[in-house]
């Protein structure tokens, strides 16, 4: 990686708290939204722009930061929820940085995004399962599992594409 002067450095850490503030909001947006069958991930779209636009590294900064911070806001620092957060996004971005090298010959953001939502959920029901047991109540889930992410990994990807696509930059400038 190169070295890039300080104003270059600055204002890709400013990029990147923005990202990540985006993504508090988005969590805490969704926090206040019941659906039956859990939440859409809303906040992985500021993991994965920033994988996009930036890199792995800068992915998994703005993914650790965001659930940190998330975890602070609501006041449940290292309990099981805090772990399940960090577990699926840990997971859901580590599949999406492996992925995102076949961008755009094999995956489009879309498949990534179903990809890391795939990654994210499965990884949050073995730690459940990991951190409550009760195997057979968690795994009834298994099934439902890849219909849960489609839908959510789905709805973030087109989010995504749509936000890139109307960047005022081209993305090489970015980087």
């Amino acid at each position: 990686m190169t070295r890039l002067p300080p104003k270059g450095r600055i204002q890709k850490l400013t990029r990147l708290s923005l990202l990540v503030a985006f993504g508090l909001a988005l969590y805490a947006v969704e926090s206040f939204i019941s659906l039956p069958v859990g939440r859409v991930g809303l906040a992985n779209l500021a993991t994965l722009l920033a994988l996009i636009l930036f890199g792995g590294g800068e992915a998994f900064l703005v993914m650790g930061m965001r659930v940190l911070l998330g975890s602070i806001l609501i006041g449940g620092f290292f309990n099981p929820a805090f772990l399940l957060s960090a577990a699926g996004g840990v997971a859901s971005t580590l599949v999406m940085i492996l992925l995102f090298p076949f961008y755009p010959r094999v995956f489009s953001i879309v498949g990534i995004s179903i990809w890391g939502a795939l990654g994210h959920n499965l990884a949050q029901l073995l730690a459940a399962y990991l951190l409550l047991g009760q195997a057979q109540a968690i795994f009834s889930l298994l099934p439902f599992i890849p219909i849960i992410s489609l839908g959510g990994g789905l709805i973030i990807g087109l989010l995504a594409w749509l936000v890139i696509c109307r960047l005022p930059v081209q993305l090489s400038m970015i980087n």
